[in-house]
């Protein structure tokens, strides 16, 4: 049964409702954990995604091919293919 008063049930409830994958928070040294950190990491990690989704784009628009975008990325070329695909471009 889910202690709704945890904040450790909290993390797990929120990183589970939003459907967040690889959502990660480990406890401090009391054991605890922090939401407020662990929203700052995610929207973090959303705003690194959202560059690297905008430098793909941004090269498929100039005209790079495929194999030059994640090579100059450091992506796969599927994650490439996967990222035009996603915003309409292949």
């Amino acid at each position: 049964m889910l202690n709704t008063g945890g904040k450790e049930d909290a993390f797990f409830l929120t990183s589970e409702y939003a459907n967040i994958e690889g959502m990660q928070c480990t406890p401090d040294t009391k054991g605890e954990y922090n939401m407020c950190q662990a929203i700052e990491d995610m929207k973090t990690d959303a705003r690194i995604e959202g560059k690297l989704e905008g430098k793909i784009i941004a090269r498929y628009e100039d005209g790079m091919s495929l194999d030059d975008i994640a090579t100059k990325t450091e992506q796969t070329l599927d994650f490439v293919k996967d990222t035009l695909k996603e915003n309409g471009l292949l």
